[in-house]
């Protein structure tokens, strides 16, 4: 079990990376067949062309991105992740201004 962790936050932290270095296709490709970005409060994302969408969109927000208080559990096939994220603005300048 623990390698499966290890592998899934491995997988967390490419994710985050991907996104940050907007290397869109790759991050796209993070996600599962069923495709499904969940952010509370805003209708989900669902599909390749949409979530491709979707982070095409934020890219030019400039966030570096960080996933925090990592909880996975393990049951079987299935594994859950939850997180939090941490996405300083890093502003014209590249220096991260915390918020």
């Amino acid at each position: 079990m623990c390698e499966d962790k290890n592998a899934i936050g491995e997988h967390t932290a490419f994710y985050d990376e991907c996104r940050d270095d907007a290397r869109l296709d790759e991050w796209v490709a993070t996600f599962t067949e069923d495709r499904v970005f969940e952010l509370g409060g805003a209708p989900d994302t669902v599909g390749p062309e949409a979530l491709h969408a979707m982070i095409t969109a934020m890219t030019t927000v400039g966030f570096v991105h960080m996933t925090l208080n990592h909880r996975i559990a393990v049951t079987g096939d299935i594994a859950r992740f939850v997180g939090r994220e941490f996405a300083p603005d890093v502003g014209l300048r590249g220096r991260p201004q915390w918020w």
